[in-house]
């Protein structure tokens, strides 16, 4: 980026009132480096900011991740990379906070000789009348980031090729910035948490492409890094990047911004009140349904007692994940598993691949909250432990019982026939 010097009180961001803290007196920043173009007509900034699509922000469903079994994974993952906090921050999102942010926002960094750590940053903007300011350090604070010192993923060829040869460990195909295909990534809670990382470091309308800086990120915990980027300053140089993307759109395509909580969070911490503006909707939460629109999924069983699903990692191979239920001894990781034939597997076309999997998924809960019902009432009481904290005597087997006649016998079921099957008809 072009970096330009400017005089802190002749920039009419500083001229207003100022909220926000910095462990710098106001004669510390009389002279600052500006990462970006400055000066910009206010009226240019705002027309562009109209052509970004501001959506709620995505996070995590655990419910989802506990249907597809990756919950431990993914929570260990995000651990791991410091994003904990950050990704379980709610806060309120406005559309026209947000646009009103990035359309004023600004990065400098103090003028001294040496190098100058990243959290010495300053991130400044205003709202209505007021001025807020933001250090990068405060900011990683904020989101619970490591406050590392380098400004960006450090490297040179050779430890370049090295790290992109490691991809392999994460896909079957060496890495090219901008052209790997999230697809190809082989495992769920990998791609998983990529998604929630690419909605909030990018502001892509499409995340089916794996950029340089999400790959450093996903690779931080497994790969030994020379240096570290402050991803409070990627976050910063992200927001900053929106205004210029913005300004370089043809047609009528968009950007697609979705981490305004995170703005309002900031609006809020340097003491800024929040205008009445009207709030977005919820967040959009990354369950099956969000899923399938970016086809994490690609077919699945239509057995509720058998539900699984293929998740494709690229055109040669894919990988058959089995959800077997809990609560069933039969159904219980490592007491039965399956290979289903081809014809088992249902492929939806795009219009009701949704609709369809969530009443497979439906009709699975209702199958198996009835088949406890009867297991318990025409097996032996010792089978079954008498409360959820002792401890089951042995796994029994439910091959020798004829579940089909029982189920259709049950007289004291809620569930009538015609509501069984209208869940389960696919």
């Amino acid at each position: 980026m072009q970096e330009q010097q400017y005089q802190l009180h002749h920039i009419p961001l500083m001229q207003s009132r100022t909220c926000g803290e910095s462990k710098r007196g106001e004669d510390d920043w009389a002279l600052v480096t500006f990462v970006g173009e400055q000066n910009q007509d206010p009226r240019k900034c705002k027309k562009a900011m109209e052509k970004v699509n501001i959506e709620p922000c995505v996070k995590m469903d655990t419910q989802t991740l506990d249907l597809l079994k990756i919950r431990d994974d993914v929570t260990w993952y995000i651990r791991k990379l410091g994003l904990s906090k950050l990704f379980k921050l709610e806060c309120s999102e406005y559309s026209q906070l947000t646009k009103e942010f990035l359309s004023t926002v600004a990065l400098a960094f103090p003028n001294h000789n040496g190098d100058q750590p990243a959290g010495e940053g300053l991130l400044l903007f205003k709202i209505g009348d007021a001025n807020g300011r933001i250090s990068i350090s405060a900011l990683c604070q904020l989101f619970g980031l490591p406050n590392e010192t380098a400004h960006d993923f450090k490297e040179n060829s050779k430890r370049k090729q090295a790290a992109f040869a490691d991809w392999t460990h994460f896909a079957n195909e060496p890495f090219l910035p901008s052209r790997s295909k999230v697809s190809r990534i082989t495992h769920p809670a990998i791609r998983y948490v990529h998604r929630l990382i690419s909605t909030t470091f990018q502001c892509k309308q499409e995340a089916n492409k794996v950029t340089t800086d999400e790959f450093y990120i996903l690779t931080t915990p497994f790969i030994k890094h020379e240096y570290k980027a402050n991803l409070g300053l990627l976050l910063a140089k992200t927001f900053i990047n929106v205004r210029k993307l913005a300004k370089d759109l043809e047609g009528n395509k968009k950007l697609c911004v979705r981490f305004g909580r995170l703005i309002t969070a900031i609006v809020l911490h340097v003491g800024i009140d929040i205008p009445n503006y009207e709030p977005l909707p919820k967040p959009t939460p990354l369950d099956l349904h969000a899923l399938q629109h970016i086809h994490f999924l690609n077919r699945w069983t239509k057995d509720p007692t058998r539900f699984c699903y293929e998740f494709p990692i690229g055109p040669a191979n894919t990988s058959l994940v089995l959800l077997p239920h809990e609560d069933i001894p039969s159904l219980r990781s490592g007491v039965v598993t399956f290979q289903p034939n081809e014809e088992e597997f249902y492929v939806p076309s795009t219009l009701d691949r949704v609709n369809k999997l969530e009443k497979i998924v439906e009709c699975q809960s209702r199958f198996i909250s009835r088949l406890v019902r009867v297991v318990r009432h025409i097996a032996p009481e010792r089978l079954f432990r008498p409360s959820s904290t002792a401890r089951e005597p042995y796994e029994p087997d439910l091959g020798e019982f004829s579940l089909d006649s029982e189920l259709g016998s049950e007289g004291d079921d809620p569930i009538d026939e015609e509501e069984s099957s209208s869940h389960c008809h696919t």
